[in-house]
């Protein structure tokens, strides 16, 4: 059964929310996770240098390693989206943001990066270099969550739709 609002924080001092908000909440954590891994691996790469080319035969070695590690980053955040979306949301529902997330989350990390680079540009004009950088970095994962936020939000609901669906017709 699926709760009007549930608790960000269990015990006596719980904060009540509504799911929506609860959503956002959820996938913005998920959206730092992926966006840490994948810094993480790249500030690897970076490291590494000129050292980690791929040698001439080896670039499908290469592209397959930065392909599974990709995926384990997205493989965490979803997986704990999941178990935590569960806790306010139907198991069928919780899995299929979860799911949308996990497909997604390259587009939306892609488009946060570009839109934190355009807002760290506009915000360089206009209020000087040194708020540039930082509007562009904290810009891509805001801009991430945002697009996730909006596409996952349409998945639960027309998973809700689904369901009322389905529990109409035997």
């Amino acid at each position: 059964m699926v709760r009007e609002s549930c608790s960000f924080r269990p015990g006596p001092g719980a904060i009540m929310m509504r799911d929506e908000f609860r959503l956002f909440i959820v996938l913005g954590r998920g959206t730092a996770i992926t966006l840490v891994g994948l810094f993480v691996l790249f500030a690897v790469l970076g490291a590494l240098g000129s050292g980690i080319a791929p040698i001439h035969g080896k670039e499908e070695i290469f592209g397959a390693t930065v392909a599974l590690l990709i995926g384990i980053s997205l493989w965490i955040a979803a997986r704990w989206m999941f178990r935590t979306l569960q806790e306010c949301f139907t198991r069928r529902e919780a899995r299929a943001v979860a799911t949308a997330f996990a497909v997604f989350s390259p587009v939306w990390s892609c488009m946060g990066i570009l839109f934190g680079l355009l807002l760290g540009d506009r915000a360089e004009r206009l209020l000087g270099s040194s708020f540039g950088a930082i509007v562009g970095v904290a810009g891509a994962p805001v801009m991430a969550a945002v697009t996730s936020f909006a596409f996952c939000l349409v998945m639960l609901r027309i998973t809700r739709l689904i369901v009322r669906v389905e529990s109409t017709y035997p």
